[in-house]
């Protein structure tokens, strides 16, 4: 199988941090399944503060897929 790269943006749910986002990129095998969440340190706070519970405390979205990590 090969690795699909991709940009993904991660919308915060929870209380003062609502409608914060981060925007990353990674590749993975298969991106809807991926639990990557990033490790910038915001997001890493955030997450600090608020357990990864998807669809609950974070809503993760993919904006674009590519086979080729460089495009």
């Amino acid at each position: 199988m090969q690795k699909i790269f991709y940009v993904y943006k991660i919308t915060c749910l929870c209380d003062e941090w609502n409608c914060k986002f981060y925007i990353g990129s990674t590749g993975s095998i298969n991106p809807e399944k991926d639990k990557y969440t990033g490790r910038g340190k915001l997001i890493k706070e955030y997450f600090k503060l608020y357990p990864k519970i998807k669809n609950v405390t974070y809503k993760k979205e993919i904006i674009e897929c590519n086979d080729d990590p460089f495009y």
